[in-house]
Order: C-alpha cells, then structure tokens, then sequence
C-alpha cells in the first residue's frame, strides 16, 4: 500500500475540545511491526476521562483510543494471522485512524468467526485480566490452554459486568480454575452463561454467601476489576477471611496493606513483553473463540459509523460510565 495514501484520524487537539477528523500522515512501520486497516474500535471509559479530564496528562494533541481490530495490510509475514488481528497499539499512535501501526507483539488473531464489531472489544479488556491474573508479580496463576485440568481450586471475580471482569472469569476458567462472580442482577444471565456461579454485588450478605458457598474448596485469588470502596472492602474482607494476604484490583488504592491485606495493580502493558499476551491472545484465544469456549462480551452497542463518531461515542460511554459504570455493554464505531 503506497505511503502517500490519505490517512485520517479523530484528533484531540487540546484536552476538553471536541476531536476533529483531520489527514494524517500513512504510518510506516518500523521493524517488527505492521499496519493495521482500522474496521471498528471500542469506546473505553478510559478514553472519554483522558478527554474530558485529561487523564494520565496525555501531551496533546493526540490520537485515543486503545481497542481496535482491522485487517493487518503491512508487514504480513510478521504475524501469523491470516484475517482480523486484534492490535492495542503501542506508542503515540492510537486507536482512532483509518490505518495505524502496531507492535507484531501486540498483535493477537481473531477468529474468522468473530466480527469486528465484536473482536475490538478484547484487546484492552483481556489484557488487563491477564495481567491481574496471570503476572508472577500480580496473581500469579496458571495460563489457560486447551482441556485444562481441573484446580479445584477458586478464583473470585468482584465486578464481571465490567469487559475487564467478564474476560477475567472466561480466563480463569480456561485456565482450570473454579469461578465466583459478582455483578449486578442485569448481569447474571451472562455471567452464567461463560459458567462462573454468580453472586449479586448488592446483596447485604454477600461476603457471608461467598464463604458459604466455598464449603471445603479454597479460595486461591481475588481480582476485582472495579473502582470503588464497597467493592474493595468486601475483597479485603474476603481476603482476610480466606487467609490471603494479596488481591489485585485495576487501580492502584492504597501503598500500605489495607487491613494487612496487600492491594496490587494490574499492568495491561506488561503483558505484551512478559510472554503473557502470546500465551492468551496468540495460543489460547485464536481456537477458543473459534470453538465458542471464550465468548466475546459484554454485548457490542453500535454508535455508529465513521471517525465522526468517536466523539459521540466519547460522551457517551462518559455519561453512561458516571451514572451506572457502563453496564454490561461496550461502544463501538465502526470505520
């Protein structure tokens, strides 16, 4: 593809101003990487925050976005996908062009069997689980692959309705792991239908529940991939409770032990360079997506079409994020 070709992008000139779409030059990719021709990308609370609060003091201006899948049209022989890679973008290059680059070891396969619409909601989700579960310096715990044996062992998830939280229970099921959720009642049904047990988040008695429903088994880790004092109240507590002294949460909380209960971070970029991402994205997620053991989730809501959009979408997932967290749905444009 000629590098003179018309690149455009949603750009976000200063922080607070609406994006514009303006030209851009075509990305050449450096050794090691490819271009990616954008079909759809995932609006993230993350990205409305970093426009309209200027999140993480991004140097403007600047391209947003994280999740995205397209058609990899540079540098083929680099990766082993032969349809849609799945491709966070790396660098100051984001999500929101007609075409962008990507790292090779960003770069994850897609079923043929998995829309675009619906693979660009993956890569900034299931990194983030991945990171939480699967880090030696996080959770540490086994990798999924096909047919794992069985751990007898449990894995609580505080917050499934989130992407983040849905794909970390898909994760940790591929990975052997027994499975307990929490989300709101809207959310059971698809909580259920990947097989973790679901426990609603508003019960009074959730923790009570969750140690009952134990029985014998052993609670091995906690991940809790929502933002909030109640929900990190209850993993500590279940921690304590459990006898661990480490859960992993999305934010970092606290430097100091939480009740003598440590709190850790999940890194979503590490993954990339640790071998983890070619352990989910590149071996596992390719066949189970393709067997319908991982389901892409939470449901895809379309904005609408065109870089246009991204603004519209960027309001809306802000709106809905403040006034119920975003529910178990996630926005896409597609392009």
């Amino acid at each position: 593809m000629p590098p003179d070709l018309v690149n455009l992008a949603a750009v976000s000139v200063k922080p607070f101003d609406k994006v514009l779409v303006q030209e851009s030059p075509y990305p050449r990719p450096p050794a090691g990487h490819i271009v990616v021709r954008v079909m759809a990308v995932a609006i993230n609370p993350a990205d409305g925050i970093m426009h309209t609060q200027n999140l993480f003091k991004v140097p403007h201006p600047t391209v947003l976005g994280c999740d995205l899948a397209g058609e990899v049209v540079e540098n083929l022989h680099l990766t082993r996908c032969s349809g849609a890679p799945l491709a966070p973008p790396l660098g100051p290059m984001g999500a929101h062009f007609n075409r962008t680059r990507a790292s090779r070891l960003s770069a994850a396969v897609s079923s043929r069997s998995t829309s675009y619409e619906q693979g660009c909601i993956l890569p900034l989700g299931l990194s983030t689980a991945a990171g939480g579960l699967f880090a030696s310096d996080t959770l540490g715990l086994v990798l999924p692959e096909d047919d794992a044996p069985s751990k007898d062992r449990v894995v609580l998830v505080w917050g499934a309705g989130t992407s983040v939280g849905i794909g970390g229970c898909q994760l940790a099921l591929g990975a052997g792991y027994e499975v307990f959720a929490t989300s709101s009642e809207a959310n059971k049904a698809m909580v259920e239908s990947v097989g973790a047990r679901y426990f609603s988040h508003r019960s009074d008695r959730v923790v009570e529940e969750i140690q009952a429903a134990l029985g014998d088994h052993k609670l091995s880790a906690i991940f809790c991939s929502v933002h909030n004092e109640h929900a990190k109240a209850a993993c500590v507590k279940l921690a304590k409770l459990s006898g661990l002294d480490y859960a992993c949460g999305v934010m970092p909380l606290d430097t100091e032990p939480l009740d003598g209960v440590r709190w850790g971070c999940a890194n979503s970029n590490a993954v990339w360079e640790n071998g983890i991402a070619e352990a989910v994205f590149g071996e596992y997620l390719p066949k189970a997506l393709a067997e319908g053991r991982f389901l892409p989730l939470p449901k895809v809501q379309i904005v609408g079409h065109g870089l246009e959009l991204i603004q519209k979408g960027m309001d809306r997932v802000v709106s809905e994020y403040m006034s119920s967290g975003g529910g178990a749905r996630k926005l896409v444009v597609t392009l």
